[in-house]
């Protein structure tokens, strides 16, 4: 898989830059694993795209039948690059269900990118890629086998977060059940300074198994980068990237990315205190603190910012045990609405204290 600058009406050679009025085209090759090229297949490769205008930034998944799906961003559309994609088969004829120089994945936006495409199994594939208008989003789209979108899905793709700042360096992979997780990093803050890790789980069906704003994994950093997923059995992946400190700059990370909203207990832990699915995650309007307790005890439960001051006292005193869920409505001790940023809820019970992570937006 390759983008081929067109050759110019000059000079017929590729490499030329002064005329190209083709741009760059996309081309696919079968390899076996002896190494040799699979017979029937084109010496140069397969000319996957040649329409004009540039086609560029190919993926590529597997159909799971030899041949595969390919996406990547076009530019026949003067002043604009929208997502594409086409199949490939295993012969390298390109699928004549197919229209013959792609089908076009988004229409949302005239500056898409990026794009990133999974097979979820015999019915198609997930495709991720970022949106760009004033800022840029993460959005996904599945598309069958027979060259159509599905039609459970929005037209122009799926939105899989709500910020309202930078969404980028997303990484997917399948979820095992016809579904994707997609992880990215992202600039919450509005002083664009610090970056996060968010995840988000979509269904075949094209619903947001997190908040609409997806799922917050990691607190902030200066600098995140080369994020990527691998998927684990059973569900759920393991993410690595790096990952700024002021202590020590930059260093590798590794984390579990859940299927479900709501983290796993570790094994030895259920008979304590816990949080049990505080969200939304981030959030605008207000924050549910979620926690139970397995029998009566006294309670402090209060907000900090990341400097450790308190900013809200939510509950102090005896609590019976059982779930309890308390609303923070974000504002601080003297009914002021707190800036956008990181904060912690802090649970204070039988001598042990919680914490938990969460993302407030603008």
């Amino acid at each position: 898989m390759s983008g081929r600058r067109k050759p110019c009406s000059r000079c017929r050679r590729c490499s030329c830059r002064r005329s190209r009025p083709g741009g760059f085209d996309i081309y696919a090759q079968r390899i076996q694993n002896s190494g040799a090229l699979a017979p029937g297949w084109p010496v140069n490769g397969r000319a996957v795209c040649t329409f004009t205008g540039d086609q560029l930034q190919p993926t590529i998944t597997s159909d799971d039948a030899f041949g595969a799906i390919l996406a990547w961003v076009d530019g026949r559309a003067a002043g604009s690059k929208y997502i594409f994609a086409q199949h490939v088969q295993s012969n390298s004829t390109i699928d004549p269900a197919w229209p013959a120089t792609g089908r076009g994945v988004s229409n949302g936006s005239p500056s898409e990118a990026h794009p990133l495409a999974v097979s979820e199994g015999e019915a198609g594939v997930i495709l991720t890629w970022q949106r760009t208008d004033i800022h840029t989003h993460v959005f996904a789209q599945r598309v069958l086998f027979t060259s159509a979108a599905d039609p459970d899905w929005p037209p122009g793709g799926r939105e899989l977060g709500a910020f309202a700042q930078s969404e980028v360096g997303a990484s997917i992979v399948p979820d095992g059940a016809g579904g994707a997780l997609v992880a990215w990093h992202g600039a919450f803050f509005a002083s664009q300074d610090s970056e996060g890790v968010i995840a988000q789980h979509v269904s075949p069906s094209g619903e947001l198994e997190f908040s609409d704003f997806g799922l917050l994994l990691t607190g902030p950093s200066s600098r995140i980068g080369d994020l990527r997923l691998v998927a684990t059995p059973g569900g759920g992946a393991i993410a690595t990237l790096f990952a700024s400190s002021t202590l020590t700059g930059l260093d590798i990370f590794a984390f579990r990315v859940p299927d479900s909203a709501t983290l796993e207990v570790p094994p030895g832990t259920a008979s304590g205190p816990r949080f049990s699915g505080s969200g939304p995650n981030p959030t605008r309007s207000s924050f549910a603190v979620r926690f139970s307790l397995p029998r009566d005890a006294r309670v402090k439960l209060a907000i900090y910012d990341t400097s450790g001051r308190r900013v809200r006292e939510l509950i102090t005193g005896a609590q019976p045990a059982g779930e309890h869920a308390v609303r923070w409505d974000l504002r601080d001790e003297h009914g002021q609405s707190v800036t956008a940023g990181v904060y912690f809820a802090r649970l204070e019970v039988e001598g042990r204290t919680l914490s938990q992570r969460f993302t407030r937006l603008q």
